[in-house]
C-alpha cells in the first residue's frame, strides 16, 4: 500500500452506528462524559495552518453523501451580527439576547452558551460535529495538523503535515464510514485521487478485493500508521502480517 506520506494517523474512531439522515452517529468514546449528542471531531493546529480549509472540505464532501454536520468555532473575538445590519445593532447599544425573526426560522444572537447546550441544540439536527480548534471535555476525537506542541482533546484519529485536496478526500471518506456507517465513495472524486495499491493474501493466497474493500483497508491503514510515531516522511509502502495461531 504506497501512499505519498503527507496524512500521518493514535488510533482510527472506532465504528458506530447510526447512517446519515436517518440516525444520529453515536458511541462510545474516550473523553466525552455523554454520548446523548452527536460525535464532535476538534480540528486543532497552530494559526494559519488550514484547519478552516480543511473543516469546509470535510463539511461540503459529508453533506453531498447525506450527512449532516454541525460546527463550532473557537475564537476571542465572534461578532453576534454583520456589522451595520439591525441585528447587530440592537446588540451594540445593549440588548441581549437579540432574535431575528424570519418567515421560516430564528437566530438568536448574544446569548451565552457552553460547549454542552450548543451540543444540546445540534442533537437530533446534526450526525457529525466538527469544531475549530476546541478543546474540551465533549470532544470525543481530533485531527492535528502541523507540529502542535499543545496536548491534543480526545483521541488522535490522524495527523496532517499539510492541509490538501486529498488529505480532505481521505479523511471524509474514514469518517464517514467509520462514524456514520456510509459506504466509502467510490463517485468521481474518489476516481481523481492517486489510488493506493492494495494486496491481501490468506495462508499465501491472494484474495481479490473489490474497490470498496480497498477503499475501506486503505483508509484503516493510513489512519492506523499516521498516528505512530517516527514515521519516516515518505511512506511508499506498508505490510502487515499477521500470523494466527
Amino acid at each position: 500500500m504506497a501512499h505519498d506520506g503527507r496524512i500521518c494517523a493514535d488510533s482510527p474512531p472506532p465504528a458506530v452506528s447510526g447512517v446519515g439522515n436517518s440516525q444520529s452517529c453515536k458511541g462510545g468514546s474516550r473523553g466525552i462524559s455523554t454520548m446523548n449528542h452527536p460525535p464532535i471531531v476538534s480540528i486543532v493546529g497552530e494559526s494559519g495552518t488550514g484547519k478552516t480549509t480543511l473543516i469546509v472540505g470535510l463539511i461540503s464532501r459529508l453533506t453531498a453523501r447525506g450527512i449532516r454536520c454541525g460546527a463550532i468555532k473557537r475564537g476571542h473575538h465572534l461578532s453576534p451580527d454583520v456589522e451595520g445590519k439591525d441585528t447587530a445593532r440592537f446588540a451594540a447599544a445593549g440588548a441581549a439576547p437579540v432574535a431575528g425573526l424570519g418567515p421560516d426560522n430564528a437566530v438568536v444572537h448574544s446569548v451565552i452558551l457552553g460547549v454542552p447546550e450548543i451540543l444540546g441544540i445540534m442533537t437530533g439536527r446534526v450526525d457529525l460535529v466538527f469544531a475549530e480548534g476546541l478543546r474540551t471535555p465533549e470532544v470525543g476525537w481530533c485531527v492535528v495538523i502541523g507540529d502542535d506542541p499543545r496536548p491534543a482533546p480526545g483521541r488522535v484519529i490522524a495527523r496532517l503535515r499539510t492541509v490538501d485536496e486529498d488529505a480532505a478526500i481521505w479523511l471524509a471518506e474514514m469518517l464517514a464510514s467509520q462514524f456514520c456507517k456510509v459506504p466509502v465513495t467510490s463517485g468521481p472524486e474518489s476516481e481523481t485521487r492517486r489510488k493506493a495499491m492494495v494486496e491481501l493474501k490468506v495462508n499465501g493466497r491472494v484474495i481479490p478485493l473489490n474497490q470498496f474493500v480497498s477503499n475501506l483497508l486503505e483508509a484503516q491503514m493510513r489512519a492506523t500508521v499516521s498516528t505512530l510515531r517516527d514515521m519516516p516522511e515518505k511512506v511508499e509502502e506498508i505490510v502487515l502480517k499477521v500470523v494466527m495461531d
